[in-house]
């Protein structure tokens, strides 16, 4: 179902009263308010509801996902240059909340603390912002989005105790940075090295303390991984990959960021 965001309420709970199932596009609604609406009326109704959450479908996104142990601090940045679409809506609704869903699926930790700034360029709601959550467990993400930029850039860093991860959803590409295991067994003294012991710094350090892995992606492109996934949850009657309390978690986060925004 793709239809401008404030018409997904209506035209999702139109098909989900006949006995469809419903795959909506994000952001679920236009607030959480008739987010929470949607998600009733699905409670009530046959058939499945999917949020189209699509960066949860990146091969990229779906190879770093079981490389992630409790993660310490998230670094997100999505900026991109003006589409002309999503006009109803600002650029946390329409860019930043794709990384507000990875960011709480990855965590799955309460969220303690919002800051966030952000203004208007072209439109009267926000073109340009910045986020920075807390989790109950301490881990800090800060996230950034944009359509007034110059070039499109989707990057996701993941850094945890031991390893990092450094993902590029556009190209797509997953890299998993950990200690060597000649460092990991206390075969090379960081302190004892200088300078002068070196040639080329950054091939001792990725020869002999930090592992590089690029991470084995599926061909399958997004779209098609979303739709499949859709058709497979509507043929089996399971759980939705990406189910309605999540899409209201996302908008909810969402008005949290803007509200935020509007405090500064």
């Amino acid at each position: 179902m793709v239809v401008p965001t404030v018409a997904h309420r209506e035209v999702a709970e139109h098909f989900l009263s006949r006995g469809a199932s419903v795959l909506v596009e994000k952001p679920m609604a236009p607030d959480s308010a008739e987010a929470e609406a949607l998600l009733e009326a699905a409670s009530r109704a046959p058939g499945i509801l999917q949020v189209g959450q699509i960066e949860r479908f990146n091969s990229a996104v779906r190879a770093a996902r079981p490389h992630v142990s409790r993660p310490r601090f998230i670094e997100c940045r999505r900026v991109a240059p003006f589409s002309f679409r999503s006009k109803d809506i600002g650029v946390v609704f329409d860019l930043m909340i794709h990384d507000l869903d990875i960011i709480q699926w990855l965590v799955g930790e309460p969220l303690v603390r919002v800051d966030a700034v952000g203004t208007p360029v072209l439109l009267r709601h926000e073109d340009v912002a910045n986020a920075r959550l807390v989790f109950e467990g301490g881990c800090v993400a800060d996230l950034t989005a944009s359509r007034v930029a110059a070039k499109a850039e989707r990057a996701l860093r993941i850094f945890q105790e031991s390893s990092y991860l450094s993902i590029d959803t556009m190209a797509p590409r997953a890299r998993l940075f950990r200690a060597s295991e000649k460092f990991a067994r206390g075969e090379v003294d960081v302190s004892r090295i200088a300078p002068s012991d070196l040639g080329d710094p950054r091939e001792f350090l990725f020869k002999e303390l930090i592992s590089l892995q690029e991470l084995e992606l599926s061909p399958e492109r997004p779209l098609q991984a979303e739709l499949r996934a859709f058709a497979d949850t509507v043929r089996s009657g399971g759980a939705p990959e990406v189910t309605g309390e999540e899409g209201l978690a996302a908008v909810r986060l969402a008005e949290r960021v803007i509200e935020g925004i509007a405090a500064v």
